[in-house]
This record gives structure tokens, C-alpha cells and sequence, in this order.
């Protein structure tokens, strides 16, 4: 699950954990393929083991299947 609240953040429910992470972009692992946020200030604000939230400005969510 993964809830999109405006342009500044972005919660995500059973993720696999991180995959690369900067102010720009941030990849996360899924069972099911990669999510990659892009953006301008990112931070991951909260990260649990079954949930997480990413905040700043956000101008695209791209996602890529996995095999």
C-alpha cells in the first residue's frame, strides 16, 4: 500500500528495505520490484520494519517490476 499525501510525502507499507538514498532520489525494495522516488529534499522521516515515510518535494514515482 502506499499513500501519496500532496507533493510532500509518502508512505509505503511492506517494503524490503532501501535500496539507494539521497536528497533527490530514493529507491526502495518491494517483493514485487523497485519504487523510486525522485524529488528535491528527500528524507526518510520514519522507517520501520513494515512501514516507512518519506518526506520533501516530490516530482515523480517510477516503478519497476522485477522479474
Amino acid at each position: 500500500r502506499i499513500e501519496l499525501d500532496g507533493f510532500s510525502a509518502c508512505s509505503l507499507d511492506r517494503h524490503s528495505g532501501i535500496l539507494a538514498y539521497d536528497r533527490e532520489h530514493i529507491v526502495i525494495a518491494l517483493n514485487i520490484g523497485a519504487l523510486t522516488i525522485e524529488g528535491r529534499g528527500l528524507e526518510l522521516r520514519q522507517m520501520h520494519r513494515e512501514r516507512l515515510r518519506v518526506t520533501g518535494t516530490i516530482t515523480r514515482m517510477t516503478f519497476g517490476g522485477g522479474g
